[in-house]
């Protein structure tokens, strides 16, 4: 699907999902904007219980002008076409509008099929990546477009987690492009968290369940917005020991849970999805999903405790039936096979293993430390040692070849190496 193909339909509505962080709603002004270049009758809704709170959000609204509008009324149904962007129409993060013609714009994992106006990109970091592509295909022109592409780029920052989990060549692309108003994204980075958010998230990773087996935790959080406990679990899942973690909070009526996984056999949507149930809703990426479910649903879940020991015994049962192929961690092998079978190339580097295994240079590092105990550029360097101290036992071959012979070009870096490790020259070993 491309643009072109909706521009037929006006009015037309752009609904991001329910709880909207600064990728649904750069996303959502993207469309927004390229629509209303198109002369069309264009709106950006949301809806949900609550509306947007955090800090960070509100300034971006405010200070990019994004014209995204609280819809409470959501009997009334939609004319023209409905875009849901950085969600899927039938979804449960997406409250459902009515509409004749529907339109999905998203980058996380496939929920619902049979739209056939979808655009679905899962390798990107952001949806906002998609929707800049798909700018950038009809010839839109950012010029003089300097608050839609600050916001671009900020839904990706946001997305990626400081750009760190980026991996999709779009992706870097279009953060190299854009220009943005470098002042408005510090004045939005410095503006995550009210003190009131500060003091839930401190509380709550104050009250954690922690499973030494199968290394996941589970954390309990006052009620606050989605979005707090995504960030609650961005920075429990870079604990050491902590493989997968769930953070939730109980609502009036629901259960709401943010999910992160660093580990390649376990993909958090579809744990997520597992931890939701059939009467709740659970989705999202391989690394990061999120879910929520009615407390009546569940034996008319009451307290936190009681929902902490159905997410611990969830999990506990999870693990159990699917412990040979946690333990495992075959992606780990592979990458060290691979390693071991090109460690003669000067070009093998985290990026280059990124793009082979199709996985950001952060996770391959996380993955393949927990596995190994040792960084994978430390492990190419003491291999390459390793191989290079065999010819200079078995061969007559000069330093200069052996350099060359395990990857090193430079002979001078090959040398410093070698004595950084073993303590000795290469040619006062031999």
């Amino acid at each position: 699907m491309n643009l072109k193909q909706l521009e037929q339909f006006n009015p037309i509505t752009i609904q991001c999902h329910d709880n909207p962080d600064a990728d649904a709603l750069a996303s959502g002004f993207g469309l927004y904007c390229y629509f209303k270049d198109k002369g069309k009758d264009v709106r950006l809704v949301y809806s949900g219980e609550n509306q947007i709170q955090k800090p960070n959000l509100l300034l971006m609204i405010d200070k990019l002008d994004i014209p995204v509008v609280y819809l409470k009324d959501q009997d009334v149904p939609v004319k023209g076409l409905l875009i849901t962007t950085d969600c899927q129409y039938g979804a449960g993060n997406v409250t459902h509008l009515s509409a004749e013609n529907v339109a999905v714009i998203d980058h996380h994992q496939v929920e619902i099929t049979g739209i056939p106006l979808t655009e679905i990109r899962s390798g990107l970091g952001s949806c906002s990546t998609l929707v800049w592509q798909m700018m950038k295909a009809e010839g839109y022109s950012f010029e003089g477009k300097d608050k839609l592409k600050t916001a671009l780029y900020y839904g990706l920052l946001c997305d990626t987690n400081m750009f760190s989990d980026i991996a999709a060549p779009e992706d870097t692309e279009m953060r190299d492009a854009l220009s943005y108003d470098k002042g408005l994204i510090t004045l939005f980075k410095n503006s995550n968290l009210s003190l009131r958010e500060l003091e839930i998230a401190g509380r709550a990773l104050l009250h954690h369940i922690y499973n030494e087996d199968f290394h996941y935790a589970i954390v309990r959080s006052a009620p606050c917005d989605p979005n707090i406990l995504g960030m609650i679990s961005d920075f429990m899942i870079q604990v050491e020991e902590i493989h997968i973690c769930v953070v939730f909070a109980v609502l009036e009526e629901d259960i709401i849970f943010s999910l992160r996984s660093c580990i390649e056999e376990v993909h958090a949507d579809e744990l997520a999805a597992l931890l939701a149930g059939e009467d709740g809703s659970g989705g999202g990426h391989l690394l990061k999903a999120a879910g929520r479910m009615k407390r009546t649903s569940i034996f008319r879940i009451l307290d936190m405790e009681f929902t902490e020991n159905y997410f611990n015994q969830k999990l506990e049962d999870y693990f159990s039936i699917n412990d040979e192929q946690y333990t495992q961690n075959p992606i780990s092998y592979q990458i060290k096979d691979y390693i071991e079978q090109h460690y003669t190339e000067e070009s093998l580097s985290l990026t280059v293993l990124s793009e082979h295994f199709s996985i950001s240079e952060s996770y391959l590092c996380v993955i393949f430390k927990k596995t190994f105990d040792i960084t994978i550029n430390q492990y190419i360097i003491n291999l390459r040692m390793s191989k290079a101290k065999q010819y200079l036992l078995e061969s007559n071959r000069k330093i200069k070849e052996i350099s060359e012979l395990v990857g090193y070009r430079d002979c001078n870096y090959f040398i410093r190496l070698f004595k950084k490790t073993y303590h000795i020259t290469p040619s006062d070993f031999r």
